[in-house]
């Protein structure tokens, strides 16, 4: 086997979505509701890698950084990454531990971890910096649950058809 010829188990669709997410994320930096949009396809759908914890933990943490350090200018940074990291983990154990076999199922389990991750992201943030940082731009990532949920559930469905 030829040492420059890349593994192709390695490189999946998931990881290949999630790289051109993290980089949109740096180019809608000056459009903070796309922004937050392609984030939290980011972290519910892509950055929850089922083969790697360590994967997960470096998407869920970059994701994070790239949007705080992109269009926040709060004093304290940091609230984004760690809500990230505790709600993101906590819904990979979730998924792996209770594995969707249906959309409503997968559904309700991406709308909780949305719901709580934003949740957790205005608490931490309102302890870091004292401000209560509500905007349109969060209801617009809770109505677009659906549609994020329905994106998430077919790579699901095309990851457990390339398997077997």
């Amino acid at each position: 086997m030829n040492a420059t010829q890349v593994n192709s188990s390695i490189i999946t669709l998931r990881r290949i979505l999630a790289f051109l997410s993290l980089g949109a994320l740096l180019g809608l930096g000056a459009h903070p509701l796309g922004q937050w949009l392609v984030h939290t396809f980011l972290i519910h759908a892509l950055a929850l890698d089922p083969t790697s914890w360590l994967l997960s933990t470096l998407w869920l943490t970059l994701s994070g950084w790239s949007v705080e350090l992109s269009f926040r200018a709060t004093p304290w940074l940091g609230s984004l990454p760690l809500a990230n990291l505790t709600v993101g983990l906590i819904a990979l154990w979730v998924r792996k531990k209770i594995p969707p076999y249906s959309y409503a199922a997968h559904l309700i389990q991406f709308a909780g971890a949305t719901v709580i991750h934003l949740l957790g992201y205005l608490f931490l943030n309102w302890r870091l910096n004292q401000v209560w940082a509500w905007d349109s731009m969060y209801l617009w990532a809770i109505v677009s649950i659906p549609l994020l949920s329905a994106l998430s559930w077919q790579l699901i469905k095309f990851e457990k058809q390339r398997k077997s």
